[in-house]
């Protein structure tokens, strides 16, 4: 045999094995059930990768990292923002799509994706007993009302809105406190579920399958009357904005964002739950 057939063997052989190890990739980052430890066992060099892509958001979601290391998923609780050097990683080895937006720690906008260099490692006896209780929690809350839509954050939304229909923002921080979701939940919501109008609101269906419906209910300006009642519902978020106002969440038939009002607007509320 030639060397130069050698050679062309060769670079064959690199070229599939290339091409395989790119497509085990995929397959693994697409493979993130629950409790599926080696869906994360992916080391480019020191990086562990989180399997779920999240956002985009508008600036660093960092009660929802919060909540994700609190949990210790996939047996780490050091997961963060990459770099910008590591993005270019992540993208190199496909982690990522090829075009749009990324977070890093330089640019803290745009899609979502963390790390982790493996430090604190959580045990996967102590995964299997978090997962448990958590599990445990949930059945218990189910039973007054929270859904659990399977939310990277853990998240649980209560069922229906408050009684008593309209807050202002002031009231509903006063009343509810750290129940009122912030800003970055809602965003999550939006991008991590299903949204479908139902003539006078929005059922919204969570990666595990379960939905809450958030009605259309209107709101009204300062000390005016109610308005667009089954065309527009708006929730107050816990995350202010300026003096005068604070961040909300409104739904029509035909989208859904972010938005800002002032604090004397009567707005819906939905609590959320740790």
């Amino acid at each position: 045999m030639t060397m130069k057939r050698v050679f062309l063997i060769n670079m064959i052989c690199l070229i599939v094995l290339s091409s395989n190890a790119q497509e085990e990739a995929v397959q693994k980052r697409q493979n993130y059930g629950p409790m599926q430890r080696t869906s994360v066992e992916f080391l480019l060099g020191y990086l562990k990768v989180y399997p779920l892509e999240m956002g985009p958001f508008s600036s660093e979601p960092t009660l929802i990292i919060s909540k994700i290391n609190d949990r210790g998923l996939y047996g780490y609780n050091s997961w963060r923002i990459p770099t910008s050097k590591e993005l270019l990683l992540l993208r190199a080895n496909n982690y990522t799509a090829a075009y749009g937006e990324y977070m890093s720690l330089e640019n803290k906008r745009g899609k979502l994706i963390l790390v982790s260099d493996g430090a604190r490692c959580v045990t996967e006896e102590q995964e299997q007993e978090m997962y448990r209780l958590e599990q445990e929690r949930k059945e218990l809350l189910k039973k007054d009302g929270w859904v659990d839509l399977g939310l990277p954050s853990g998240t649980l939304w209560m069922k229906k809105n408050e009684d008593g229909g309209f807050y202002d923002y002031d009231q509903a921080i006063s009343e509810f406190g750290d129940k009122l979701p912030a800003i970055e939940l809602w965003e999550e919501l939006r991008e991590s579920c299903e949204w479908i109008w139902k003539g006078n609101g929005r059922q919204v269906v969570g990666p595990s399958g379960e939905s809450i419906f958030l009605p259309a209910a209107g709101y009204h300006r300062c000390h005016e009357d109610i308005r667009y009642v089954g065309d527009e519902g708006c929730y107050w978020s816990s995350t202010p904005h300026h003096s005068d106002g604070a961040r909300g969440f409104y739904l029509q038939c035909y989208g859904a964002g972010i938005s800002s009002y002032n604090r004397c607007h009567g707005l819906s509320v939905r609590l959320v739950h740790d």
